[in-house]
């Protein structure tokens, strides 16, 4: 009798635990709940396809965490856009938009502190357009360099000796700062007065003959022409910050359960 009773309270338990209180083990497939919905693992695998993943096997724990991540935070998003009342035509679309509409403007008084507080950001370093003679041995770049010191104008010696990729074009390298520049020769170059011609310089891939043809010194980009970029970023930044807003919403809004022992791999994000 007394193991009947004990055997009685036993299922009772198990029947509350697994009915009464709504907690039954998913099926081994699945690795998320949304509310009512169910989100078998079948589905973060085509969500890797969609996404060129082809090598998921292969990828350690904490990137395929990473990954689940997203991939959660793109279904809640695209759930509570339809909730929302936002139609488009693919899942992306309708989160940007619900994005978009969640985000902040950007006023004018934002972008100018953001100027102030950045100078460095917008300041154009020092620049030069230089030109060279890029040979591989020694005996040409001597004979570039005699020509050169004869008076023959760069561009032609350019022409007629240097293999570099931009020979035609007379050796232009274009508008370069130090940072364009490797910096065992960058000290050299800008150490050039404009319109001289410098010694020829030893390099890994070759000898070089240079020529600073324009300098242009350190400038500070005007607040009007950064605009543009400084709204384009704040912008970037306040659609982070919605989407933060929205993702806690949905979390709670659909009671976001995590079965993580069903998963192939460890669990490591953050919503463990």
């Amino acid at each position: 009798m007394r193991q009947t009773i004990a055997t009685l309270t036993l299922s009772a338990v198990a029947l509350c635990c697994g009915i009464a209180c709504g907690r039954r083990a998913p099926a081994a497939d699945v690795v998320a709940q949304l509310g009512r919905q169910p989100v078998p693992y079948a589905e973060f695998d085509v969500y890797l396809a969609a996404n060129a993943i082809v090598e998921a096997p292969s990828l350690d724990s904490e990137v395929l965490s990473s990954l689940f991540d997203q991939f959660l935070e793109e279904l809640l998003l695209t759930r509570l856009a339809a909730d929302e009342g936002i139609e488009a035509g693919a899942a992306r679309v309708a989160v940007a938009r619900l994005i978009s509409e969640a985000s902040e403007p950007v006023d004018r008084g934002e972008v100018e502190a953001f100027f102030r507080a950045n100078p460095d950001r917008f300041r154009l370093a020092e620049s030069v357009r230089l030109r060279q003679v890029l040979v591989e041995e020694r005996a040409t770049a001597e004979l570039a360099a005699r020509e050169l010191a004869a008076g023959v104008p760069f561009e032609e010696v350019a022409r007629r000796y240097s293999q570099g990729p931009r020979a035609a074009e007379g050796g232009d390298q274009g508008v370069l700062t130090r940072e364009d520049l490797p910096p065992e020769i960058a000290h050299q170059i800008f150490g050039l007065p404009s319109g001289e011609v410098s010694e020829i310089i030893a390099a890994e891939y070759g000898f070089h003959i240079f020529q600073i043809s324009e300098r242009y010194p350190e400038t500070q980009t005007p607040l009007d022409a950064a605009a543009r970029e400084i709204v384009e970023l704040l912008e970037e930044r306040k659609r982070g910050q919605a989407a933060r807003v929205l993702l806690e919403r949905a979390v709670k809004r659909y009671n976001m359960r995590l079965y993580p022992r069903n998963l192939p791999f460890q669990y490591l994000g953050k919503y463990d």
